[in-house]
């Protein structure tokens, strides 16, 4: 397989891996991260119905605590104004120091039998008839119903407690006592903190308080996620948290009614959670992948270069050495490479030298070089056509090659032996090997179909001639 096709595969696998680590990790923390933030979300809303719960009856507990103080009921039976306002004042001061370090009330009232406003720590709207006007103050009145409700009082909306006052002695209803809270920002920023989640108070589908720092939820028609979320249960319906776009992010949101009202059947709470924020976590996942990925690719692809320069190079210079020896040098040596392909080359050597029959490596080889050398000459030759009609060419092609092999061996070390060169080395087997390595090449370079040789002695050194046969 070439660099090319192993550097492609190698991406094409790294970049597969990272791809299925980025999916299979994202999705697993995006779905975990999904059912975290619905339970959360769920559980805060069951929460803020319990905390509702209990905050409705503590306001009719102050209700009808502040009820029972007698200055309110000799407050409705005097008609001196100055007088009632004096005992009023009395009785709201004892109640506020009563509270202690717990929240203080937005108004405190006292209505008369036809719940007309008789007394009242700051200025209320609409005080004239409240009896006919909200159903928990006729009920104080007409029955002696303890109760708390949600109003829209004037520009407010607010949870009321309601309880009847009677008369010490007689037992007899006169008015009834009215403890309220309006429904803030506030107080829904508290319930956030406490919570964990942000949360919207609503009243009639209308907004009444939110959490929110900044006015991103005026309107519910402006989300009709929200908005169908709050009709659904006004219509009691029980919902899973939804998925609702605010403000540019993607919150969870669930819906409650505040419990414990007497007659309001249209307040309350949403609590949301930002998914947004919550999946922040996987964004830096998926870019830690995402790095990591083409970490490795790069990692993948310097290694592949690192092994070309430092390995490849070495295997590139035994093939050289392969190419020398099909091109006719029979007498070439591999070299060390290097530690990857040393034992290879050392092979390579071992090889030719029992192919060649001469010394191994480290057999006596610089001794014998010289003597186990075999020389050949090329030269110029004329055309195969007319070297084929020469009588000592046909004669020398049609010699039998085991009668040719020897006697060509004989010829030589005869030949070297006359001009007193040591042949030691030169066996018939490096010989002939020797020979056939050669005559393959040439048979290429010269369009024959075999290839001889002749023994000649020039300028006082035997080579062999190469005779090509047609």
């Amino acid at each position: 397989m070439s660099r090319a096709k192993i550097g492609a595969v190698v991406v094409i696998v790294v970049a597969v891996l990272t791809g299925a680590a980025y999916e299979l990790s994202t999705q697993r923390l995006e779905g975990g991260i999904h059912r975290e933030v619905d339970a959360r979300v769920a559980r805060a809303e069951d929460l803020v119905t319990k905390i509702s719960a209990l905050e409705s009856l503590d306001i009719i507990t102050r209700a009808q605590a502040f009820a029972r103080d007698e200055a309110l009921t000799r407050a409705i039976g005097t008609t001196d104004r100055a007088a009632r306002d004096d005992l009023g004042q009395q009785a709201i001061q004892r109640f506020q120091a009563a509270l202690g370090n717990a929240a203080k009330p937005d108004f405190l009232a006292l209505v008369d039998a036809k719940g007309a406003v008789v007394i009242a720590d700051s200025p209320l709207p609409d005080s004239d008839d409240l009896k006919s006007r909200f159903k928990s103050v006729a009920a104080a009145l007409d029955s002696g119903q303890i109760s708390k409700d949600v109003w829209a009082y004037g520009k407010s909306t607010v949870k009321v407690g309601v309880a009847p006052v009677n008369d010490a002695a007689t037992g007899e209803r006169k008015g009834a006592a009215l403890v309220g809270y309006a429904i803030s920002d506030k107080e829904a920023q508290e319930h956030a903190r406490s919570l964990g989640t942000e949360i919207v108070f609503f009243s009639g589908g209308n907004v009444v308080a939110t959490s929110f720092q900044k006015s991103v939820i005026e309107d519910l028609g402006r989300v009709p996620e929200l908005k169908q979320l709050v009709d659904d249960t006004l219509a009691g319906k029980k919902n899973s948290p939804i998925e609702a776009r605010v403000g540019g992010e993607t919150y969870v949101a669930a819906a409650g009614l505040l419990p414990l009202n007497f007659a309001d059947r249209s307040s309350g709470a949403i609590v949301m959670e930002s998914l947004t924020r919550a999946l922040e976590p996987v964004a830096t996942v998926r870019y830690t992948i995402l790095l990591l990925g083409l970490a490795a690719l790069i990692v993948a692809l310097l290694t592949m270069f690192v092994t070309a320069r430092l390995i490849l190079h070495q295997a590139e210079d035994i093939e050289l050495g392969v190419a020398e020896i099909i091109n006719g040098d029979v007498d070439y040596t591999f070299k060390p490479v290097g530690a990857d392909f040393d034992g290879l080359a050392n092979s390579l050597n071992v090889m030719l030298a029992r192919l060649l029959g001469r010394p191994e490596p480290g057999e006596l080889e610089e001794a014998d070089t010289q003597a186990a050398k075999v020389v050949l000459e090329e030269e110029a030759l004329p055309a195969g056509a007319r070297m084929s009609n020469d009588p000592e060419i046909v004669a020398l092609a049609s010699e039998p090659e085991a009668q040719y092999y020897r006697r060509l061996y004989d010829e030589y070390i005869a030949a070297r032996k006359a001009l007193g060169e040591n042949v030691e080395g030169v066996t018939f087997e490096s010989f002939t090997a020797k020979l056939r390595l050669n005559e393959a090449n040439l048979k290429k370079k010269y369009s024959c179909k075999a290839v001889r040789f002749r023994v000649q002695t020039k300028d006082k050194q035997v080579t062999l001639k190469p005779v090509p046969i047609l």
